[in-house]
């Protein structure tokens, strides 16, 4: 019998207390499925409250694994998303902060180097007070004739209604020069390019030197004569070769400290190339000679004072490094390097940041 011959027998027999045409027709579905009954099926009820069995039960799972979502421990623990939210929040406390990227995770051993580094050029600091004016620091980078820029720094201020810009993504140019820098905290003391698409190896940063030795006696005499200034530059290959110690050796040149692949301890390396390739971010040039010309301009730029304050952070960066008791830290360049990410899929539940201090001798 169809729906509304139904109906209309129920009319028929009812009159007007008969149920209406959608109530019989929901009916007649049920019946089709198999059920039999008018009654409702059992509920599952209230939902269980959130107790402290629960918060302990949800304290517990996190941390087993502080990965879990809010959706995956109201599964396990049967309760609303909104009790979960509340008992993670608010009654424990946490936060789910991502994973950072870093360029290297430290052992035991590394630490404790970085601990002993800082301590011996912070007892420098202390020794000598005008430490900081008689380093000279060196580092190298790659320039590119076109290096894309970031997505974040193409965003625009836009009112309501107005079209999105558009940008086309770009690959990074194989026109590349190798720059090559030494500077103090009064400003650039050697700059040097290498030839095209070539980079550096023992030999040639072993010319370089003699040329940074030959600069430093005619532009700083006075330091020269009291063999006072120290050079810092990173542990890469080139600087690391027997024949670059023997000459620092045969010509008494004080190293300053620098454990190896650690860049939080070297701010003013990165905040010098990280100061031109943002100024040379979304540009094209044509040819090397063309990028070596903008690179000179942005450098001569750079206000005197802006080295001082670069050179300034290092004594910062140790003593950070000291209350961090060796742990990587990224204040140095945390803003100056693409090495950090952060990766959502890793995110943990983490308490508010708690910072431990060690006894600094």
């Amino acid at each position: 019998m169809s729906n509304p011959n139904i109906f209309r027998h129920i009319v028929n027999s009812f009159g007007p207390a008969a149920y209406s045409r959608s109530t019989v027709n929901r009916w007649a579905h049920r019946f089709c499925q198999g059920v039999t009954t008018v009654r409702s099926r059992p509920r599952s009820g209230r939902p269980p409250r959130l107790t402290p069995v629960k918060v302990a039960q949800i304290q517990g799972l996190l941390q087993a694994d502080k990965t879990l979502t809010i959706r995956q421990l109201a599964r396990q623990v049967n309760l609303s998303l909104g009790s979960v939210h509340k008992a993670v929040r608010k009654i424990l406390q946490l936060r789910k902060r991502p994973a950072k990227w870093v360029a290297h995770l430290l052992t035991a051993a590394q630490k404790q180097t970085r601990l002993a580094v800082c301590h011996q050029n912070l007892a420098l600091v202390r020794r000598r007070v005008n430490l900081m004016s008689s380093i000279v620091s060196g580092d190298k980078s790659w320039i590119f004739s076109n290096d894309p820029a970031s997505k974040q720094a193409t965003s625009v201020w836009l009112s309501p209604g107005e079209v999105h810009p558009q940008k086309v993504q770009l690959e990074r140019a194989t026109i590349k020069v190798m720059l090559v820098l030494f500077f103090d905290a009064q400003g650039i003391i050697l700059k040097r390019y290498m030839p095209y698409g070539r980079g550096i190896n023992a030999d040639l940063y072993l010319t370089i030197m003699r040329q940074l030795h030959n600069t430093v006696c005619r532009c700083q005499p006075q330091m020269w004569a009291t063999n006072s200034w120290l050079l810092h530059h990173d542990g890469t290959p080139a600087h690391r070769s027997a024949r670059m110690q023997n000459y620092l050796r045969n010509t008494n040149t004080q190293i300053l400290g620098h454990p190896p692949y650690l860049p939080d301890l070297a701010p003013a390396d990165f905040w010098i190339f990280q100061h031109i390739k943002c100024h040379l971010k979304g540009q094209c040039f044509q040819d090397i000679p063309e990028v070596i010309e903008q690179v000179n301009a942005v450098i001569g730029a750079i206000q005197p004072d802006e080295f001082h304050r670069a050179f300034a952070r290092m004594a910062f960066c140790w003593r950070s490094c000291l209350l961090a008791c060796g742990v990587l830290s990224d204040f140095g360049w945390k803003q100056t390097t693409d090495y950090l990410a952060e990766s959502p899929a890793s995110s943990i539940w983490i308490r508010p940041r708690t910072i431990h201090f060690c006894q600094l001798d």
